[in-house]
């Protein structure tokens, strides 16, 4: 626009002579010009509007009417002349035709991968939370890994809760998978024989005043152990989740329900402890090979089982969880859009795990399952399915690319995304993914595993219909690529308007060199080497690529007449002239 109002010399404010009746229909000429996938199958159709769309709305929005008569001030001339250029350009600017763009695309997105960092970042602030970047990272993406270094998840909440933080607390302690041993501070083995008593000098008014009412359903004191396990928890950690003693105390029966004796403390005791006396049954396990285990073997086991299979809350895989805020976009009551550090209606509270199970933490109740997101692209395709599945790969490998200020564009990786995902289930850039694609054996071999193809091949009998760019360049012909991508186009209904002439078609007919007479078509039976009777000035027309293989020149085929492999033979290289 402002180099059409510097050549025509246009003023700021001048008087426009546009009428809309002019400017509409021309714009909307220039958007029906605007062609990237050809085709008017639906498939051709929708590709077509989805490449187009945001370029043909910015084109409207920028040679609106009103816009172009009052900020830009443009006359009919003038507008013709952007129309113009912009057609001129858009076409300049589309890839061309059979262009080589997968070799295209891994070398934009090589160059920048060999300049990578090969270690992982660390977040500012989270000691523990760590994310794999750089060349592992990548290796991860493109093998698709299915047990990745560092999983993590972010875990949006639901939309009345977004701006709550004690909110976001809650939900963690609802996410993050908390076991016996996370709240657990000590743990101790005693051999304490009296069972209404102790000689834990801590425990005792509590171990009386347990046998002085006891539960209904208690088994005989006599049917315990003498062993003890006393299992002192972490005041804070509790008060942290949101449990009590007597929760811990009902999960820990969940695990052995009527193989021990649980006593616990009151929550308002100086020391949290549970003690855990096993039954005489458990004390009796065996060995596979029927030996009789100690008995402080069998407890220190129990103590190890009970500390890491009793869950407490949470979702298994989901190792931590950390609170963590980002800035968001606030619409205000009159359309304003604001994005503010001192505005907490700008602070919007999620969560960060290390760990990741997907299915599971969208059944949390207060997770946002539109907006929750796994690095994991494997659980990704599990839950989501394929399309889900292709997003997350393309900003995964943007995240990797662009950590280190590289810079690859979007195309480069949707043609690769799309190639891992375009057969409905994900394949790796590996010779177990896309060398196991039902492709040729001579582009397979190509990539990895030469002979091993190869002997499967020919033991198969295996059909090569050398129709890739491997195959013609291992044989040595023209490859289907930039201008050996093209065909000659048939019009099979003018075919049948065609007049024949057969009269070179009869018994013992000579191959005459006339134009008419079809000298070295499908019409004469003869080799390249035969000639008729009668030559005309063009009886050396032979088959490409042969300029000269004439009856007069038999050095293409003999040794003795005109000197096999020289200068002299037209039949032979280096007098060979691809024309």
């Amino acid at each position: 626009v402002e180099s059409a109002k510097t050549r025509f010399r246009i003023k700021d404010g001048a008087r426009s002579d546009l009428h809309p009746s002019d400017v509409i229909p021309k714009v909307q000429n220039l958007l029906d010009q605007i062609v990237v996938v050809r085709g008017d199958d639906p498939l051709s159709q929708e590709a077509q509007y989805n490449a187009t769309i945001l370029f043909k709305a910015l084109l409207r929005s920028r040679l609106a009417f009103k816009r172009l008569v009052k900020e830009y001030s443009l006359n009919k001339l003038a507008l013709d002349n952007i129309l113009g250029d912009i057609l001129n350009r858009f076409s300049r600017s589309l890839v061309s035709p059979g262009e080589m763009v997968g070799v295209l695309a891994a070398q934009s997105i090589g160059e920048p991968a060999t300049q990578m960092t090969l270690n992982t970042f660390h977040f500012a602030g989270v000691s523990s939370k760590n994310v794999t970047l750089g060349v592992p990272r990548l290796k991860e993406i493109l093998n698709v890994a299915t047990n990745i270094k560092t999983p993590s998840m972010t875990v949006y909440q639901s939309a009345e809760n977004r701006l709550d933080q004690e909110a976001c607390k809650r939900l963690r302690s609802l996410v993050e998978y908390t076991s016996l041993r996370s709240i657990t501070e000590k743990t101790e083995i005693w051999f304490d024989p009296d069972i209404q008593s102790t000689v834990v000098e801590q425990d005792k008014d509590m171990v009386e005043s347990y046998f002085i009412i006891p539960e209904e359903n208690a088994e005989s004191p006599e049917t315990y152990s003498k062993w003890l396990l006393r299992i002192v928890l972490g005041r804070r950690q509790l008060l942290d989740k949101g449990l009590s003693v007597a929760d811990v105390a009902a999960a820990i029966k969940n695990v052995h329900h009527q193989e021990m004796s649980i006593i616990f403390s009151d929550d308002n005791a100086d020391e949290l402890v549970i003690r855990i006396r096993p039954s005489n049954v458990l004390m009796e396990s065996k060995e596979d090979d029927d030996t009789a285990l100690e008995a402080d073997l069998i407890i220190g086991r129990l103590e190890s089982y009970l500390l890491d299979e009793t869950r407490l809350r949470g979702v298994l895989g989901v190792d931590r969880a950390f609170v963590n805020f980002k800035e968001r976009l606030r619409v205000k009551e009159d359309g304003a859009l604001t994005m503010s550090k001192s505005d907490p209606l700008c602070k919007e509270w999620f969560l960060d795990t290390s760990g990741t199970a997907l299915k599971e933490v969208l059944t949390v109740e207060g997770t946002d399952p539109t907006r929750t997101y796994t690095n994991h692209f494997i659980d990704i395709f599990s839950v989501f399915g394929i399309e889900a599945t292709r997003s997350a790969l393309m900003r995964e490998l943007k995240q990797v690319l662009s950590f280190d200020g590289s810079y690859v564009n979007h195309r480069h990786l949707a043609l690769l995304v799309d190639i891992m995902t375009a057969r409905g289930n994900l394949m790796a850039v590996t010779r177990h993914g896309i060398n196991r694609a039902d492709t040729g054996a001579l582009m397979r071999c190509s990539f990895e595993e030469t002979v091993e193809i190869l002997f499967e091949a020919a033991s198969s009998g295996e059909l090569d219909d050398c129709r890739g760019v491997s195959e013609n360049i291992i044989l040595g012909q023209l490859a289907p690529s930039g201008t050996g991508e093209f065909d000659v186009l048939l019009d099979q209904q003018m075919l049948s308007t065609v007049v024949s002439r057969h009269h070179g078609m009869g018994a013992g007919t000579q191959a005459g060199a006339a134009p008419l007479d079809g000298a070295m078509t499908p019409y004469d039976m003869g080799s390249p080497l035969a000639e008729g009777d009668y030559g005309t000035a063009d009886y050396g027309a032979s088959f490409s690529p042969m300029v000269q293989a004439g009856g007069d020149e038999m050095g293409g085929f003999s040794a003795y007449q005109g000197g096999s492999f020289s200068p002299y033979s037209g039949g032979q290289s280096p007098g060979y002239a691809p024309t």
